[in-house]
């Protein structure tokens, strides 16, 4: 019987196995114990490539600091060190290498992500398949695989990753994926080759960072955008608060880096002035979606529907957005599928929000 058994090595999964580790460190004798005491800890994957992100996802600029996957990462390394795992070179990560501040491609910051895996693989009991189904409850769960093997854990941890919310009113046959649509050379080849011929702007919805990246490649390949926004765009930064602390703004929300400063030169018509236009819709404001030859969802990301849990899908399973517990007693769900609350009511995505928000939630694991 596993102790845990964590589901999904995307960046939220390996977060929740080396918090596991940590804890184990934390409430065990000596490493000796905590090592016997991490084979009990099952991680299943079909592939431990870092999941979309170090792949479908992997050449899309992200919308976090160097500096802050660097001081995530050194702690981890540091959690691996005393279980006698000697950290890599960090000079052969491009990661440590460029500007602090100068947000990476996701590729740059899987890079590590990848070592990492390896290396908690060999600490953990590791099974390559597809979880479809989980069964039975806490202290007996029946994970099944695809593949017709089954693994029994007391407690459950989803990492199942996202996948784009959908526009429920618009035709599927004319979206562009967003994996596609934040990949420039992807989108660029996509649109040649479609057998329709546009005349009319591709359509994007939403105003988040994935939208304005959406909007920018399309500009860059010379196509024309309409945007839909329930908001105009809003912009990290650090301001100094009526108590005389410098806080961020818009931490969760607000564009960052390169990104931003295309996004203000957008909206100053400075590039592209007769290529964009924009209204801003309320929520609950229907949209047209018939003028259109091409669409892009850029509203957020939802849980993936790749699990029944108890016979509730993972899409539609319930979770508490402050302790990461879930409907059913014993199963946790995080990542960017099942996102923690900030403060200021936004959701927390990213490798630096995942490790502090996990540090708080694994006392719930226990």
């Amino acid at each position: 019987m596993n102790e845990y058994t964590v589901i999904g090595a995307e960046p939220a999964g390996i977060i929740a196995v080396v918090r596991i580790l940590q804890a184990l460190l934390n409430t065990t004798p000596n490493v000796m114990a905590a090592k016997k005491l991490a084979k009990k800890v099952c991680w299943i994957d079909p592939q431990f490539k870092v999941g979309a992100f170090g792949q479908e996802w992997r050449h899309v600029p992200g919308n976090t600091t160097a500096s802050k996957y660097r001081a995530v990462y050194d702690d981890i390394f540091a959690i691996l060190n005393v279980y006698g795992i000697t950290s890599p070179d960090l000079s052969s990560f491009a990661l440590y290498s460029e500007d602090r501040e100068y947000p990476s491609l996701l590729e740059t910051a899987a890079e590590p992500l990848r070592w990492m895996t390896a290396a908690l693989q060999s600490l953990v009991t590791p099974m390559i398949g597809q979880a479809i189904e989980i069964l039975g409850a806490i202290n007996d769960f029946q994970i099944h695989l695809a593949s017709g093997e089954i693994f029994h854990a007391k407690k459950c941890i989803l990492a199942l990753g996202g996948r784009a919310k959908g526009l429920p009113h618009a035709d599927k046959t004319k979206i562009i994926p967003l994996e596609i649509a934040l990949d420039r050379a992807r989108l660029k080849t996509f649109m040649a080759k479609q057998s329709r011929e546009s005349h009319s702007a591709v359509l994007v919805q939403g105003s988040s960072h994935s939208a304005a990246l959406a909007v920018w490649n399309l500009l860059a390949c010379g196509i024309s955008v309409k945007q839909i926004m329930n908001k105009p765009y809003q912009y990290y930064a650090m301001q100094e608060n009526s108590n005389g602390r410098v806080c961020s703004v818009n931490e969760n929300t607000g564009l960052k880096g390169a990104v931003a400063q295309f996004t203000r030169a957008l909206e100053a018509k400075t590039v592209y002035p007769h290529q964009w236009s924009y209204d801003i819709l309320s929520p609950d404001q229907p949209v047209d979606y018939s003028p259109y030859d091409y669409i892009i969802s850029a509203i957020g990301l939802e849980p993936v529907d790749s699990l029944s849990i108890q016979g509730v899908n993972s899409a539609r399973l319930y979770y508490d957005h402050h302790t990461a517990r879930t409907e059913i007693p014993g199963v946790f769900a995080i990542g960017v599928g099942y996102p923690l609350a900030a403060e200021d009511g936004s959701k927390n995505v990213g490798i630096s929000k995942f490790w502090p928000d996990m540090g708080k939630v694994i006392s719930y694991w226990r």
